[in-house]
């Protein structure tokens, strides 16, 4: 008898593990198409990224662009999904100088006074312009979107990232492009 017992505990005990291992999706979508979970709430997500509108891509390597005494930043930002609160981008930029190595010495970094700002539960696109005067020369630069609203987070840093104080907030996209700046 206490055997049986054993033994049915035992097959109760597997069947709620394996009911527990193979739990359907709760995720659904609505009419609008914003996914909810099983309760009916929306899932919250964004994702926030960018391309170079002015940029001439190699076949090999990253995206490049010239100008004449500057480097010219025009981006398409793109801020997706859903979120409780407004979203706010601010860009921050690291401009690096190619020695005859190909090291690289950080010569320049600045974050831009225009935030964008994308409100609840909406999606945006914007295009974003700012000219950076430089000197003639080739340079490597990294454009980040940064969220003022979180702080930084240095976990993620690469060894060309600039200082985690000099970030206007958390990175949630970066790329690098190659400058090359000639006279005006």
């Amino acid at each position: 008898m206490l055997r049986r017992i054993v033994m049915a505990g035992v097959v109760v005990g597997v069947l709620a593990f394996s009911l527990v291992l193979h739990k359907p999706s709760s995720a659904l979508a609505t009419a609008d198409g914003a996914q909810t979970d099983g309760g009916g709430r929306k899932e919250y997500r964004r994702r926030a990224s960018f391309k170079f509108v002015n940029s001439t891509k190699p076949e090999q390597g990253r995206d490049y662009v010239s100008g004449k005494g500057s480097f010219p930043i025009r981006l398409k930002v793109f801020d997706e999904g859903n979120w409780r609160t407004d979203r706010r981008i601010q860009v921050f930029v690291a401009i690096y100088v190619v020695d005859g190595d190909g090291g690289l010495w950080r010569v320049w970094t600045a974050k831009n006074a225009d935030i964008m700002t994308t409100a609840a539960e909406e999606e945006k696109e914007t295009s974003f312009e700012w000219d950076v005067p430089l000197l003639p020369g080739k340079y490597v630069a990294y454009v980040y979107l940064c969220d003022p609203d979180r702080p930084y987070n240095p976990a993620y840093r690469t060894r060309e990232d600039p200082e985690p104080e000099e970030f206007p907030g958390a990175v949630v996209h970066a790329k690098s492009i190659e400058v090359r700046v000639i006279s005006q």
